[in-house]
C-alpha cells in the first residue's frame, strides 16, 4: 500500500513538473515546417509569410529551442532566424548557445544570410526580401534550409567583428557600413532576390547594417553589395560595380551579374547537333581515306 501511495506520489510530481515547465522540443508536425526562434520573428512577420506559403510555422520559444536535438532539427524543412525589428544581438542567444547542433542538422541545405533589418523596413522592400527569402530556403525538399538576418546585431562594430552564430559554416566577420549606407546593389541573379530590385533594396534610411568584411572563399556567393563602399571585403563584379557584400547565399541558381549565360538546348536539339556532328565525322574520314 505504501508503495503504490509512493508511485502515485512520484507520478504526480512529474505530472506537475511537465505542466509547469510546458512542452519540450518534438520533431517537425509535418513534412513541410519551418522553425522559427519566437526572439526574431518581427512581430510575426516570418511565421506569417512562411503560412501563407503553405508551411507550418513553428514559433519555439528559447527555453524549448535548447532542448531540440540534431534530429529535431533535421526534420523542419527550414531554420529562420529572423530581424527582430533591428534589435540587439540577444535575440539570437539561445541560437549562438546551441549552434553546433542546428547548423549540423543544415549541412548541405539552402542558405541565406542578410545583414540588414528587413523587417524594419517591411512596407520599403523588406516585406519582398523575408518573401523570396523563405522561398529560397524551403525549395530543397530532403533538405533543411537555413535563413539567418543580422538584423542591426552589428551596426557600429569594428570592421572583421566575428560572427558567431555563423562560424560552424566557416569564418564570417562583418563591420559596419559607413552610416546609414543607402545604396543597396544586386551583383547576381538569383531565387532569394526573386522581385527585389535595387530600388527596392535601397533609401531605407540604412539599407544596409553590416557588410561581410570575409566570408569563405567555396560555397557563399554575394547577392548584394553595399555599392561603392571601399575596404576590408571589398571585390569587384562582372557588371563593374564596386562594394563589399552584404547578402550572401549559399545553393543552386545564382548567376552574377555580368556573366554570359549560355542559352540550355532542348533535347531535340542536343540530338540534331550530335547528328550534325556524326555526319561530320563520317564526310572527313572518307575525304582522308587513302586512294584503292
Amino acid at each position: 500500500m505504501k508503495a503504490q501511495s509512493m508511485l502515485s506520489f512520484l507520478a504526480a510530481v512529474l505530472l506537475a513538473v511537465a505542466g509547469v515547465s510546458g512542452a519540450l522540443a518534438a520533431p517537425a508536425p509535418d513534412a513541410n515546417s519551418v522553425l522559427i526562434l519566437d526572439t526574431t520573428n518581427g512581430g510575426s512577420a516570418y511565421s506569417t509569410e512562411a503560412t501563407a506559403q503553405g508551411f507550418t510555422a513553428v514559433v519555439e520559444t528559447a527555453a524549448n529551442w535548447a532542448t531540440y536535438t540534431q534530429a529535431d532539427f533535421e526534420s523542419f524543412r527550414a531554420i529562420i532566424l529572423g530581424d527582430p525589428t533591428c534589435g540587439s544581438v540577444s535575440a539570437i542567444s539561445a541560437a549562438e548557445a546551441n549552434r553546433a547542433t542546428w547548423s549540423a542538422a543544415v549541412g548541405a541545405g539552402p542558405k541565406l544570410f542578410v545583414g540588414t533589418d528587413e523587417q524594419f523596413h517591411f512596407g520599403q522592400g523588406g516585406s519582398q526580401l523575408i518573401s523570396s527569402g523563405i522561398a529560397f530556403v524551403t525549395s530543397e525538399a530532403g533538405e533543411t534550409g537555413l535563413y539567418i538576418s543580422l538584423s542591426c546585431y552589428y551596426h557600429g562594430t569594428p570592421t572583421d567583428t566575428p560572427v558567431p552564430v555563423l562560424d560552424q559554416f566557416g569564418s564570417f566577420t562583418v563591420g559596419e557600413a559607413p552610416g546609414c549606407f543607402d545604396d543597396a546593389h544586386i551583383v547576381a541573379s538569383h531565387p532569394a532576390l526573386s522581385g527585389t530590385t535595387d530600388a527596392s533594396l535601397s533609401n531605407w534610411g540604412c539599407s544596409v547594417h553590416e557588410v561581410f568584411n570575409s566570408f569563405p572563399g567555396t560555397g557563399f556567393v554575394p547577392l548584394a553589395i553595399a555599392e561603392g563602399v571601399a575596404g576590408v571585403g571589398e571585390m569587384s563584379f562582372g557588371d563593374g560595380t564596386r562594394g563589399i557584400p552584404y547578402i550572401l547565399a549559399s545553393g543552386a541558381g545564382i548567376v552574377p551579374v555580368g556573366a554570359q549565360q549560355i542559352p540550355a538546348l532542348s533535347p531535340w536539339a542536343l540530338a540534331a547537333l550530335a547528328g550534325l556532328l556524326g555526319l561530320g565525322a563520317v564526310l572527313v574520314l572518307r575525304r582522308n581515306r587513302p586512294a584503292a
